[in-house]
């Protein structure tokens, strides 16, 4: 294959449709020929697009969130280009491989060009070891951080805020309530407008990002708890629905050209719920305690959408088809039996590899996906019966990873499946946490195969504990020692984090509101 070729083609596609095109060599380096350019960065509506492209693969890479921040016709523009590279890999014998910026397999040399050209969401962003800055006009954002900034980990910037300070024209400080750059990024294009954090609109920034802190704590907590079934799961994805357009809101404030359309947009929607209709809530969002702190989340979820009739019927898994729809049920019947263990396969390394993953693993998709994959290789059971877990994991660690791609049809019973995953996500959730603490509960649900399946031999007869062949032992061997060099690398990768969407109340006090 000419590769040369292949990016000169390239970068024609992408300079007919953006002028504003930076282009790096196959050592990350920034250059002017567009024959060696192997990574493309263009800006798309303010939005940072890398393209990496080698001999066998085109990979696009962008922010998950890229259309929270877009129009409906930006949006319809965004997906046409990606259309437009895909078939550009297609006819250049090339793969094409979406991929999102803050997912874990980056290529170093992606990282490295980032870097160079700025792509990273804090791309305006300078300052000390302690002290970040943003400057739009004669308005600053000042962010302190609690740890010292390392200037070679991308999002370093983003990460670790103790205190978020907006300084206006006159020199005027005030303090952002909230440890979130999102939210103080619209407060400094409000204070630039001649606005103060105090007015009307600057009162309703600070809502909305209340609302988003609100509704991530009601929508983790109901995860965490293993709440989540067909029953609860509209009010979780209503609340995330919520958080993705009060993201998209307050970005929209952040930009210039959008500033005045958003403010239109910006007041929450709030109901007024009837105490029946917050005790109905907390029932149904209670497991052994209720946690008074959600209660706030309430008002934004549309209670009156999910109310069920009385006479209306209850979700008849056998009905619809699918193979983890088959065996759903069973799952469901499973996990509400106490007797039953949630039993995998010994291996200290991968467990450790799963705690880290999901620990950097911002998209909820990704966390559930990484842990119905892990159930799906390692579950074990005396009982051929209970191999539909493993199963109905295999099946939903396909859908949810099929989820993210771009031209994928949604499975019309996703929200239901969703449920029942969540709910198996969370035992395992459990268990993860318990082994770290109780040494004896970890041998309960850490096994090796020949301790609780049955093996027969080719006569037919039991094999005794500690005696399998060599076959078994290669198809069930513990694989800690061949595989901890290369989690140590792994670990080692995922220290780099970009921007954190951790919403926390800031502890500084100002003196403006003492």
């Amino acid at each position: 294959m000419d590769l040369s070729a292949v990016a000169s083609d390239l970068f024609d596609e992408i300079k007919s449709r953006y002028t504003n095109l930076t282009l790096g060599d196959d050592t990350a380096q920034v250059t002017t020929d567009p024959q060696l350019a192997r990574f493309f960065k263009f800006n798309f509506n303010d939005n940072p697009i890398s393209i990496a492209v080698d001999e066998t693969e085109l990979r696009l890479i962008y922010n998950r969130d890229i259309t929270d921040m877009l129009d409906e016709e930006q949006e319809s523009d965004w997906y046409n280009f990606c259309r437009t590279m895909r078939e550009f890999a297609v006819t250049h014998n090339l793969g094409f491989k979406p991929q999102d910026i803050e997912k874990l397999d980056l290529e170093q040399g992606d990282f490295e060009f980032m870097s160079q050209v700025n792509t990273v969401k804090e791309s305006k962003m300078h300052g000390t070891s302690k002290t970040s800055y943003d400057k739009l006009d004669k308005t600053k954002m000042i962010v302190r951080h609690s740890k010292k900034v390392d200037e070679d980990v991308p999002g370093a910037r983003s990460r670790n805020i103790s205190a978020i300070f907006i300084e206006n024209a006159q020199g005027e400080r005030f303090r952002f309530p909230y440890n979130y750059l999102a939210g103080a990024r619209a407060m400094m294009m409000h204070v630039a407008k001649g606005g103060n954090p105090y007015d009307e609109i600057g009162e309703s920034i600070v809502s909305k990002v209340d609302e988003i802190a609100q509704l991530k704590k009601f929508s983790n907590y109901a995860v965490r708890q293993g709440l989540v079934d067909e029953t609860t799961l509209p009010y979780v994805e209503a609340a995330t629905d919520k958080i993705k357009e009060a993201k998209k809101t307050l970005h929209r404030l952040s930009k210039e050209t959008a500033y005045e359309q958003a403010v239109e947009s910006l007041n929450a929607q709030e109901n007024d719920l009837q105490e029946d209709d917050i005790n109905d809530l907390k029932k149904m969002f209670t497991k052994e305690t209720f946690d008074e702190d959600i209660v706030d989340a309430f008002k934004f979820l549309p209670v009156n959408e999910f109310k069920k009739d009385d006479d209306e019927e209850e979700i008849d898994f056998k009905a619809m088809t699918g193979t983890a729809m088959r065996t759903a049920p069973y799952v469901n019947k499973w996990l509400a039996n106490p007797e039953n263990a949630l039993i995998l396969k010994k291996d200290d390394s991968y467990d450790k590899l799963q705690n880290n993953l999901r620990s950097q693993m911002k998209d909820t998709e990704q966390k559930l996906a990484a842990v119905m994959r892990d159930i799906a290789t390692r579950f074990l059971s005396a009982d051929p019966q209970d191999d539909e877990v493993a199963n109905f994991a295999s099946e939903m660690e396909t859908k949810l990873a099929a989820a993210g791609e771009l031209f994928n049809k949604q499975d019309p019973n996703m929200k239901t499946l969703k449920g029942v995953a969540m709910q198996l996500a969370n035992r395992y959730l459990q268990d993860m946490k318990k082994i770290q603490q109780d040494a004896e509960y970890k041998d309960e649900v850490r096994k090796s195969p020949e301790d609780v399946k049955a093996f027969k031999n080719i006569k037919g007869k039991d094999i005794e504990k500690g005696k399998l062949t060599k076959q078994y032992k290669r198809k069930y061997k513990d694989e800690s020692s061949q595989f901890e060099a290369w989690l140590d690398t792994k670990v080692a990768e995922m220290e780099i984090a970009l921007e954190s969407d951790e919403i926390v109340k800031s502890e500084y006090q100002d003196p403006y509101t003492v």
